[in-house]
């Protein structure tokens, strides 16, 4: 877990770090706005989507930022997963069974770590909970690590109802991923594309991350080229921030190994024209798609919404983000869960809100 907490940041521009919002912090039993919210929801049956976070990862990459819990026990997940649903007993208490889910997406972490029968559960918790009746055709979407999935876990998602997916691969570069300790070589990605296309999943989306300790503009190339030649639906260039006070895990990258600003902003010019001369189009900072992406006629009718975890197209709907560190946004207000595992079990134990705080 990160010693530090802070609030969760928004899309911002390349090079001049995310756009900050300010909290009001939230106690256990100041969550009446929150109830209000949610009835509001229920009684005009809005729909819903819905983000689930299962923080659980087996190794520790030393550019995260994301709320995390790094072990090697996948057992320590199960409790996790059982509370899991609970939180969604509790808050759909008060909504509408009526009230469809129209997006769902599984974020993390490492989502696929608790293996098949909890993915299976989960499911089964969503469906008890949840109106989930289109699922074949609703935007459902899970984060996937290739380092950590088969051919078996991909056809149980496909199965399982989920559609697109959302790889994380920061470089292709193997100095880059000691540095950053994300062993994640080209052929676990190979197999896990080709998997994918096999078992037609409809988008693959890769996140690639510039500013990288030892990244050079020739390694950061040779990773978007590689990555074009598969042709994935959505291409998403995040930027690395070091922030080692906020952050110790970046503690262990050296400063004087990450390139320059002016180094940066050159690979960004590359991409841009790059990607553009590969037929993707830019949505918007960092953010690229192909022309038959459904988001890519979604923003020729300015019907895109962005979040700190999902790009949609979906726009007259509430956002339920569950587990540790969630994030929501329901009829105007929004809120984020503790980042806290124990504040997070305690919480969901006693059947309250794990909101700690609340955006205006």
């Amino acid at each position: 877990m990160h010693a530090a907490q802070p609030v969760p940041a928004i899309i911002g521009q390349p090079g001049v770090g995310p756009t900050v919002l300010q909290p009001q912090v939230l106690h256990p039993a100041d969550h009446l706005a929150i109830r209000r919210a949610l009835r509001a929801s229920r009684l005009a049956r809005r729909p819903l989507a819905l983000t689930l976070q299962l923080p659980f990862c087996a190794n520790a990459c030393h550019f995260c930022t994301r709320c995390r819990v790094i072990t090697k026990d996948r057992s320590k997940a199960d409790d996790y997963m059982r509370l899991l649903g609970r939180e969604m007993e509790t808050l759909s208490r008060q909504l509408d069974r009526r009230q469809q889910v129209v997006q769902l997406h599984l974020s993390g972490g490492t989502p696929t770590f608790a293996g098949h029968r909890a993915l299976v559960q989960l499911m089964q918790n969503l469906q008890r909970y949840f109106d989930l009746s289109d699922l074949p055709t609703i935007d459902a979407s899970v984060a996937i690590d290739p380092r950590e999935v088969d051919w078996a876990t991909l056809d149980l998602l496909r199965g399982l109802g989920f559609n697109r997916l959302s790889i994380m691969q920061p470089s292709l570069d193997p100095a880059v991923q000691q540095a950053i300790n994300r062993l994640q070589g080209e052929q676990q990605l190979a197999e896990c594309l080709t998997a994918a296309r096999t078992l037609r999943f409809h988008s693959i989306g890769v996140e690639v991350m510039s500013g990288l300790p030892e990244q050079s503009l020739a390694s950061f190339r040779q990773t978007l080229e590689t990555l074009v030649a598969w042709q994935p639906e959505r291409i998403r260039i995040t930027r690395y921030h070091h922030q080692p006070q906020q952050y110790p895990l970046q503690r262990r990258i050296n400063r004087s190994r990450l390139p320059t600003n002016s180094e940066i902003k050159s690979a960004r010019t590359w991409l841009e024209h790059y990607l553009h001369t590969a037929g993707y189009q830019q949505l918007q900072a960092g953010f690229f798609v192909l022309p038959q992406d459904p988001l890519a006629m979604a923003a020729e009718d300015n019907q895109l919404q962005a979040t700190s975890e999902v790009i949609s197209s979906v726009l007259d709907c509430d956002s339920l983000g569950l587990g540790l560190g969630a994030t929501s946004k329901v009829k105007g207000l929004s809120w984020r869960n503790t980042r806290q595992l124990a504040d997070w079990q305690q919480r969901i134990i006693r059947g309250q809100f794990a909101a700690e705080y609340q955006y205006p």
